[in-house]
């Protein structure tokens, strides 16, 4: 049966539908049928014995195609395959140990020698010791995530409480981060008002200087005005006077213009 299922693989037929009966027999056909009890397609000739053994069910033919249930609906998820998707799991491939659909033996093992069905090589699956281990296996998997998500739960109390041990702290420091800026403010402030109540001060002070040195000045020269018209020996303290001024005048000036 082998043989002759390769046989009828190397020919490269891919159907869109492929009988599932033949398909289970080792033969690629084209299904023109589909039964949506059975969730199974039929050719011509396995149609005729669906029908007389089922002869309440419902079957589509080609016309009603767009009604077909979609492929990975009909083939069911387990047995679909993974490479092509809506295409039924029904071979073998030994040299590849890899688990087959029509079109993956049409693509990728056609250069492939040792190509069984899939009922050949389940043959006594159910009595292998691995095969009935398997529930048990799944069980303690499923009990291990199981574990794993209530460890996942209980983790995210702790770190919702980090967050808000976190957040707090934050708090603290920017509560305290404002108080010395603060505090630097008030400082920085109190220095920039001494310091401009102390210019304004010496302002106030020259103005005052420059005001005094302005009325000297003009006394001094309505004084010389008035003594040069008198005695010489008036004159001259006059001129004496006058120069003497004119150089604590002078200082004056210079020590205004230092400070400006």
């Amino acid at each position: 049966m082998a043989s002759n299922f390769q046989s009828s693989i190397q020919r490269d037929f891919i159907h869109d539908f492929s009988c599932s009966p033949c398909g289970e027999n080792g033969f690629n056909t084209e299904a023109h049928h589909y039964c949506s009890q059975c969730t199974e397609y039929y050719c011509q000739n396995c149609v005729s014995k669906h029908n007389g053994l089922y002869q309440k069910h419902a079957v589509l033919g080609r016309k009603d195609v767009n009604k077909w249930e979609a492929a990975p609906g009909v083939v069911d998820a387990l047995e679909s395959c993974g490479m092509h998707h809506g295409e039924a799991l029904q071979l073998v491939c030994a040299d590849h140990d890899q688990l087959c659909c029509h079109v993956c033996i049409a693509v990728d093992h056609r250069q492939c020698s040792k190509i069984h069905p899939i009922p050949d090589v389940a043959k006594g699956i159910k009595r292998n010791i691995e095969f009935q281990r398997i529930p048990n296996k799944i069980a303690k998997l499923e009990k291990q995530f199981e574990l794993m998500k209530e460890a996942r739960m209980k983790n995210t109390t702790p770190l919702k409480k980090t967050r808000a041990a976190i957040s707090d702290e934050l708090k603290t420091i920017r509560k305290m981060i404002n108080e010395i800026l603060d505090q630097i403010e008030k400082t920085t402030l109190q220095d920039l008002d001494g310091m401009i109540a102390k210019l304004e001060k010496n302002i106030k002070k020259d103005i005052e200087t420059c005001n005094g040195m302005t009325i000297e000045l003009q006394n001094m020269i309505t004084a010389f005005q008035t003594k040069t018209k008198s005695s010489e020996s008036k004159s001259y303290i006059a001129y004496r006077k006058s120069q003497n001024k004119q150089m604590i005048i002078f200082v004056t000036y210079q020590s205004l213009s230092v400070t400006m």
